[in-house]
């Protein structure tokens, strides 16, 4: 059986590896530090946090699990294309990559409609 510690080191290496090699996470990832920070120079009420927390860290989720599933993709697909590398990319293969790529649009779209909701009233 595994420690806590071992399997907190895990997590924080895959962290890592995404924040150093996923240029959207660390894009979004800056940027929504920075609502953060104006969330709190402008006080924000509870809900507003709430809702701040839930749709930036569901698009966390959803990133870092869209990049395990492209590094499972393109390892299945190097193990596929070992024998032959002039062999296209399969397209399920690339159907998966695209419809996981999707879900972080859609959780990126929902986080910038909930970050517009909460700011956009308090320009007006």
């Amino acid at each position: 059986m595994r420690s806590a510690v071992a399997s907190f080191n895990h997590a924080w290496q895959g962290i890592c590896h995404a924040l150093a090699t996923e240029r959207n996470l660390q894009l979004f990832l800056g940027t929504y530090i920075l609502i953060l920070i104006l969330g709190y120079m402008v006080t924000l009420q509870s809900w507003e946090w709430t809702a701040l927390m839930l749709s930036g860290g569901g698009f966390l989720v959803t990133e870092l699990l869209n990049t395990a599933l492209e590094r499972l993709v393109d390892a299945v697909d190097d193990i596929r294309r070992k024998e032959d590398i002039t062999l296209p990319r399969h397209a399920k293969l690339k159907a998966t990559k695209d419809v996981a790529s999707s879900a972080s649009l859609v959780a990126l779209g929902i986080t910038g409609i909930v970050i517009l909701m909460i700011f956009v009233p308090r320009m007006f």
